[in-house]
């Protein structure tokens, strides 16, 4: 008798362990669409309406009745790089409410296989591919792939470096003529580096230089190097209290940390000056670290924006507490306050 209880004690445990059935968690096949788990996610935590279900390869918690997700409000994407690395920025994966037929895109996990953050090799960030492409981790390095089909991407680059150096690569996957001027002849032993979204490298005086392709303004990192070597013939100075000190133009400089450039000058004297993440603060600094004037200078905001456009038409200037984002390929006058709430 102490055995048979013994046996139905461990067969009792053993249930309660098993990964698809946890609490709340009921397997009825019925909503299945898939045979097997292929995508490298855990088993959710269903809730008492929904049941398990297997969909495309991965795990679902679906209503019995409709086979589909509960409707939860959606959390907004922007890009892949906002995902994790087994999903992707799913232009329709989510609707603005439960009944809605409108599309929000946000995170969805896809089926195809792929390495993790840990096994990549290049050293490069994860790059947003045409549309309706993501970007998995294969042979330790980026590809861009179909998330439904899981085929690879036939279209010319994926990275500004499967261009010409007087092309970059578009967001819908083709080599692209460079808007600004690039030498033809690189001098120095460095590859292209990828600048990220709005950007491309230029070959400057024989090296590369990243830079904006709205404007065509270089590029500086978030201590005003922009991206040259010091191969001046200078030592390198002790900078003013105030001052941070840079590399730009292949030579050191001291710098005002706000506009990144020397003291008393403007970074910007409108929008216009300034890339479409940024806007235009006309008293973001002063002429001197003492001084109580005002000195403009580019500041990033906090809003979405694309970074190309596709229509013809100058960045306007908006109303006083507002700044210009391109929204559809156009620019379009928003707030932070707008634009976060």
């Amino acid at each position: 008798m102490k055995k048979f209880l013994l046996f139905i004690a461990i067969t009792q445990i053993l249930a309660s362990c098993d990964d698809s059935e946890t609490k709340n968690n009921i397997r009825d096949d019925h909503c299945d669409n898939s045979t097997e788990i292929i995508c490298d996610t855990s088993v959710p935590q269903c809730g008492e309406d929904t049941i398990l279900a297997y969909i495309d390869g991965c795990y679902e918690c679906v209503n019995p009745e409709t086979c589909l997700p509960p409707w939860e409000e959606p959390v907004v994407c922007y890009g892949d790089d906002e995902c994790e690395y087994n999903e992707w920025c799913n232009p329709c994966g989510g609707s603005s409410c439960e009944n809605c037929e409108d599309c929000v895109s946000t995170c969805t996990a896809h089926s195809c296989t792929t390495q993790t953050p840990e096994e990549l090799e290049c050293y490069m960030t994860r790059p947003e591919c045409s549309e309706n492409y993501t970007a998995i981790i294969e042979d330790g390095c980026y590809l861009c792939i179909d998330p439904v089909t899981c085929e690879t991407s036939t279209t010319d680059c994926i990275y500004d470096s499967d261009c010409d150096t007087d092309q970059y690569c578009g967001s819908d996957g083709i080599c692209t003529l460079n808007p600004c001027s690039t030498d033809e002849e690189l001098n120095c032993y460095a590859e292209r580096p990828e600048c990220g979204p709005g950007r491309t490298a230029l070959v400057i005086n024989g090296c590369w230089r990243c830079a904006w392709l709205d404007g065509c303004v270089i590029d500086k990192d978030e201590d005003c190097n922009d991206g040259t070597q010091a191969l001046c013939d200078m030592m390198e100075p002790v900078c003013e209290a105030g001052e941070i000190l840079a590399v730009q133009n292949y030579c050191y400089a001291c710098v005002n940390p706000t506009t990144c450039m020397g003291w008393g000058d403007n970074e910007c004297l409108s929008d216009e000056d300034c890339s479409p993440n940024k806007y235009c603060n006309g008293c973001a600094t002063s002429s001197c670290p003492d001084c109580d004037d005002c000195i403009g200078a580019c500041i990033e905001h906090e809003c979405p924006t694309e970074y190309f456009l596709t229509c013809s038409e100058d960045r306007p200037d908006c109303d006083t507490g507002e700044f210009a984002v391109i929204e559809e390929g156009c620019w379009s006058c928003t707030s932070e306050e707008m634009c976060i709430n």
